[in-house]
């Protein structure tokens, strides 16, 4: 088995391509719109999940580009078709695509995790501890994201060989080649464990329902996606090399496209979670905010019911008592109470009730309810009006409170 062999059709390669570029697009810009319809700045992991796009794209269009070429030189390789004159050319551009494509393909998955360490140094600062622990990971990921770039010079003996088709397929390029594609695979799952695990502690000690540290954890843990998509990528790799070949150059370029395309969606689940529960919060105070039974909320059909008993007009009213009937509470009139500045306030009440006393305008700064002894609800509006004057000039206030009753519950 050689590196000519091809598992995947050409139709089929460029298929997943385009599909995993129209998905990621989709998620990548609904990620960004959320991020810019946000008051606050951007932050770093928004520049590394830009970057890590970036990078997804130049990757999968050089595949894209390469794909046709790819194809017929592994046809003529493989005496499908016959050699053509340009073999040696379409071979060098596809050998500098792959070169290239490899260290792309690293730096769109290292962009993703320095992300998540950039969302998590804010969650850290000022948390000595944690802080080390977070320059450890971020230590070891550059130090990984090194050597993954070595470990592609080094896949041939000489940088000669490997820009000359056909002299990279000695024993040791292809067991070098091998070594590199599982120690690659090795410290990408290390370092997404280390990120993983590293805020959980943290997590678990917030002052939180279980159920939400449980939830945010799992946010926290999609990089266990990351893992499953690179496992599946080295074993169908490795799987075919059998260890005595060199990889399968569309096989390599398929799960390129595919690991690259989740990681960076899985990169984007953080902002796009948060906008989702943000929505689901105010929703959810949007239906409580009145801490009345729904149906009794201002402007309801049950606010300002039309009477149904004798003497009713048959119309709600905002403004002046109305009769109970059929068992409801009477709703009646309040006093309307204008006070002055000065100093001093006076109080003027234009209806005089003995039911109510001056208790009630103990706390008069907003509205208030109260039943009385003769089963009516008594709903107050406080109104402040302010007349102030800048400058020396002397400074004038004045208060006017309007007081109604609502309509009958």
């Amino acid at each position: 088995m050689s590196s000519a062999q091809n598992y995947v059709s050409e139709r089929a390669l460029l298929g997943v391509a385009y599909a995993m570029i129209g998905v990621t697009s989709i998620v990548f810009l609904a990620r960004a719109l959320v991020r810019v319809r946000q008051p606050k700045r951007f932050q770093a992991e928004d520049v590394f999940l830009v970057l890590a796009y970036l990078f997804f794209l130049a990757l999968t269009i050089m595949y894209i580009v390469v794909t046709p070429v790819m194809f017929r030189v592994t046809d003529a390789s493989s005496g499908k078709i016959p050699v053509y004159p340009e073999i040696l050319s379409d071979s060098l551009f596809m050998i500098k695509i792959f070169f290239a494509n490899t260290m792309i393909f690293w730096f769109t998955l290292y962009s993703v995790k320095f992300a998540f360490l950039c969302l998590y140094r804010r969650l850290m600062t000022g948390i000595p501890m944690y802080m080390r622990l977070w320059w450890a990971a971020a230590g070891f990921c550059i130090v990984t994201l090194i050597g993954c770039v070595i470990t592609d010079f080094t896949s041939c003996h000489s940088m000669h060989a490997w820009f000359t088709p056909g002299l990279c397929s000695e024993d040791r390029d292809v067991q070098a080649q091998i070594a590199s594609l599982y120690f690659a695979y090795a410290v990408d799952v290390l370092s997404d464990l280390f990120i993983m695990f590293l805020p959980l502690r943290l997590i678990w000690k917030l002052q939180r329902p279980k159920s939400q540290k449980v939830g945010i954890g799992a946010l926290f843990c999609v990089g266990l996606i990351c893992i499953i998509f690179a496992t599946i990528r080295v074993v169908q790799i490795g799987v075919k090399t059998e260890g005595h070949s060199t990889p399968s150059s569309s096989w390599l370029a398929l799960w390129a496209i595919v690991e690259s395309a989740v990681t960076i969606i899985v990169g984007c689940c953080p902002g796009l979670y948060s906008k989702a529960k943000e929505a689901q919060t105010s929703r959810k105070n949007g239906s409580k905010k009145s801490g009345m039974p729904p149906g009794y909320n201002y402007g309801s059909h049950i606010y300002g019911k039309p009477g149904t008993g004798p003497g009713s007009t048959g119309m709600g009213t905002h403004h002046g008592a109305s009769r109970a009937t059929n068992g409801d509470i009477e709703m009646g009139h309040l006093p309307t109470k204008v006070s002055g500045g000065g100093g001093g306030q006076t109080r003027r009440w234009k209806d005089k009730m003995s039911s109510v006393t001056d208790t009630f305008w103990a706390n008069d700064s907003s509205s208030q309810e109260e039943l009385n002894t003769n089963k009516q609800i008594y709903v107050s509006t406080s109104v402040e009006i302010k007349d102030e004057e800048e400058g020396d000039h002397t400074g004038s206030r004045r208060e006017a409170e309007y007081h109604y009753p609502k309509s009958p519950v």
